[in-house]
């Protein structure tokens, strides 16, 4: 048995989420990473945890990671493994993550949908296990409170139906935060604040039974 704890969303608050022991810990995104201080507080962080395994993507927060290069990132998160566009295997698992959202505003990791299609998620192997990214994909919990709209990606929806993973892990849309099935596909937010920005969500704990 694989447990995996799913979180998100933290914003500065790392500290404040008990993880539970697990086999692997996946955050996907918005620490609010502003500088390099910020960064080597998530490494030292997730040095922390009880997980055999952590996993990071950024999110559209993490403004200081958008401006470092990949490689100098791995090199500061030694504690974790740091995805961006790419994959890993682990337990069996191929794990494929991105920090991509689609456009809006200012923030960072954001590019038009079609580009996103294109050049990102249409590049997701076709064998992945589990997705991770920061943002959902469109219409699974990506309904904002204000105005209440889809504001998922619609291509990166296209290519899940498409390969199926067992897991699609994400947050961005803390009023969405839980778990749905659909497409033959567990798909969780994990986002730990509220639409508030109140630290009041739990770790979401997936397991799957080793074959």
């Amino acid at each position: 048995m694989t447990k995996i704890v799913c979180i998100s969303d933290t914003h500065t608050k790392e500290d404040l989420v008990k993880i539970p022991e697990c086999d692997i810990l996946i955050h996907s995104g918005d620490c609010d990473i502003r500088s390099l201080e910020d960064l080597e507080k998530l490494n030292d962080w997730f040095g922390k945890q009880p997980a055999k395994f952590k996993i990071f993507v950024a999110g559209n927060h993490d403004f200081f990671l958008e401006k470092l290069n990949y490689h100098n990132a791995c090199d500061i998160l030694n504690n974790c493994y740091y995805l961006y566009n790419n994959w890993i295997i682990i337990n069996g698992l191929k794990i494929w993550g991105s920090p991509y959202t689609p456009r809006f505003k200012d923030w960072a990791f954001m590019a038009d949908s079609m580009w996103l299609s294109d050049f990102i998620w249409k590049k997701i192997p076709a064998d992945t296990d589990i997705v991770i990214t920061h943002g959902p994909p469109w219409g699974i919990m990506d309904l904002t409170g204000i105005g209440n709209h889809h504001v998922g990606c619609p291509g990166l929806l296209k290519q899940i139906k498409k390969i199926q993973p067992k897991l699609h892990i994400f947050g961005h849309i803390h009023e969405c935060y839980g778990e749905y099935t659909d497409y033959k596909t567990d798909f969780i937010n994990a986002s730990q604040m509220t639409d508030t920005y109140k630290l009041e969500n739990q770790p979401i704990i997936w397991e799957m039974k080793n074959e």
